[in-house]
């Protein structure tokens, strides 16, 4: 693109559609944006061109069902589809987007490059070649082992040079705790490093999948590997869910007046789910709702999950994104402080770590937080979005979660709950059922809240609302309708 710098930058703007030939491909239309162009390409491609660099800074492209941005650091954001789509080649290996989410992935990429900056990047992003992650080269299912009648998955993945980090399992979709790890050893041969991992699991009634990965150099995922087999029994299991819900906060002009409300429906939800074989529902709201309390209440109801049974959370009330993490905010804090923050409320780490150890195979985590008042200057939202995101795929839950801007503007609303609570209700009674099977899958609920709520929050409050809606790519069931 360099060569056509000067070509680029005499040509009239003002977003009239203009050819300009390049060595590559057309460029079909072309816009000044202040200082760089934006230029897009007959195969669909927009790219950012730096007008002191003349090189494309940011690359836009669009798939059937989502889209992703890249920049020259190896940076991306983009929709769950977008990162399942659009891949890195390495080493004659196609890696999805979604497999450098640890170390890559900066919500709100494009803003960095077109529009305003939302402060500095959270991802380093990486120059140079990127290094190829390990493969997995074994995978065996041990049943019984030692006479023990425990089920182990041993895998061992190998790499070229690099070691290999770390093994991952997931069992039905979900993240295999480390904590189940059984054996763990390492060896070298000539120019290739293997690592054997042996993992515990429990399986469940009906078909299981078991699926594994090797991680490498900078958090990058390697290629899956997968096995399934099937257990005795049918599926349907039990439904164990703790909901939350804080209006009532140690600083005044932090209530609100919703989060309660819509915590109550959606406990009444979950009793009244059908295709469970038995539902436990624990309720904390207001003071009764700090840290410790809602952990022992997690704790217990992920101890209490056998294999084949459902975990849903649902936390509403303030949340906040500090220090890279993001965190519940308890009703024991006094002073919107960070140390006091970290000190009493809720992390994403004890959430994930919590859920993690659960022998639940479905587990489907929701979080309707409000950004207002003191904590909104403290919060940075597309910091949040990215915790959410990677916590999901991180552990393989189902997260499902959005962030109220303005609590006035929701006072006047006329839905009677959240928007993120409205839509939730609306999809479990039915209104995601795409199919029309009488079932509403992880895939199906998040799918109908990444469309219904920006639309219900500009019609009811007029202002965005971008959820964050991650489904594990192991699909399960999450409400029967019948």
């Amino acid at each position: 693109y360099s060569a056509d710098k000067n070509a680029l930058q005499g040509a009239p703007l003002g977003g009239r559609e203009k050819t300009v030939f390049t060595a590559k491909e057309p460029i079909v239309y072309v816009r000044s944006l202040k200082d760089d162009l934006l230029i897009a390409q007959r195969s669909g491609i927009v790219g950012v061109l730096s007008g002191k660099t003349g090189k494309i800074v940011a690359t836009a492209i669009s798939t059937a069902n989502g889209w992703a941005v890249l920049d020259a650091s190896k940076r991306y954001d983009g929709s769950s589809s977008g990162g399942r789509e659009i891949a890195w080649v390495i080493q004659k290996m196609d890696l999805d987007l979604e497999k450098f989410s640890r170390h890559f992935y900066e919500p709100g990429l494009l803003l960095h490059y077109v529009g305003q900056p939302p402060g500095g990047f959270a991802s380093t992003g990486h120059q140079g070649p990127i290094p190829a992650p390990p493969t997995i080269s074994e995978v065996k299912l041990l049943e019984n082992v030692a006479g023990s009648g425990r089920t182990v998955v041993l895998a061992t993945a190998r790499n070229l040079k690099d070691d290999v980090v770390a093994i991952e399992v997931y069992h039905n979709g979900k993240r295999v705790s480390d904590t189940r790890i059984i054996t763990n050893e390492t060896a070298r041969r000539d120019d290739l490093r293997f690592r054997s991992v042996g993992f515990e699991i429990n399986p469940a009634p009906g078909p299981n999948t078991v699926a594994v990965m090797g991680v490498g150099q900078l958090g990058i995922d390697g290629p899956t590997r997968d096995l399934s087999f099937d257990r005795p029994g049918t599926p349907g299991g039990a439904l164990h869910a703790v909901t939350v819900g804080i209006d009532r906060y140690g600083i005044e002009t932090l209530k609100l007046g919703y989060a309660r409300r819509d915590a109550e429906a959606m406990a009444q939800l979950l009793r009244g789910s059908k295709g469970y074989d038995r539902i436990a529902v624990a309720e904390l709201h207001d003071g009764n709702a700090t840290r410790d309390a809602v952990l022992g209440s997690l704790r217990a109801a992920a101890a209490a999950a056998a294999p084949g049974d459902a975990l849903i959370v649902y936390l509403a009330g303030h949340g906040i994104a500090i220090r890279g993490s993001w965190y519940y905010l308890s009703p024991a804090v006094k002073e919107v402080e960070e140390d006091e923050i970290v000190n009493l409320s809720l992390s994403a780490e004890q959430i994930a770590a919590t859920l993690r150890e659960s022998r639940a195979s479905r587990v489907v985590l929701m979080i309707d937080s409000c950004n207002s008042g003191a904590v909104v200057r403290d919060v940075k939202g597309l910091l949040q979005n990215r915790v959410y995101t990677q916590l999901g795929r991180s552990t393989g839950f189902a997260v499902l979660a959005a962030a109220r801007q303005d609590q006035a503007a929701l006072e006047r609303g006329t839905l009677g709950h959240g928007v993120f609570t409205a839509a939730t209700i609306a999809a479990l009674s039915g209104a995601a059922d795409r199919n029309g099977d009488g079932r509403v899958t992880a895939r199906e609920l998040a799918a109908y809240l990444a469309r219904q709520i920006p639309t219900l929050a500009t019609e009811h409050l007029n202002e965005v609302q971008i959820p964050v809606a991650y489904a594990p790519s192991e699909d399960f069931v999450v409400s029967s309708l019948r």
